[in-house]
């Protein structure tokens, strides 16, 4: 089974699939990359990130703004939780 990868990047400005569908408005397909687990903070050769390519679409924008700070959160609240984890595993291996 082969396995397509959503981050690929092409073209001269190696955009992925959601700078482009971003690019183009296109809400819904934005949305199913979203879902599908697209990497949102993956930058093209200009250092846009997705919402930067939204073109003043502010729905657009918004919602990828959104999905930014969630996978963020998401990401900041595993190393906590595993830094956590290992201060507390460490104190009590010394005690």
């Amino acid at each position: 089974m082969e396995v397509f990868d959503l981050n690929i990047t092409g073209g001269a400005q190696q955009w992925t699939a959601v700078h482009l569908a971003a690019h183009g408005g296109f809400f819904q397909i934005v949305r199913d990359l979203v879902t599908a687990g697209v990497d949102i903070f993956m930058r093209n050769l200009s250092n846009q990130l997705p919402r930067h390519c939204a073109k003043g679409n502010y729905i657009l924008t918004k919602f990828l703004k959104l999905a930014e700070m969630s996978r963020a959160k998401a990401t900041y609240s595993n190393y906590q939780i595993h830094n956590q984890y290992e201060l507390l595993h460490n104190v009590t291996k010394k005690q």
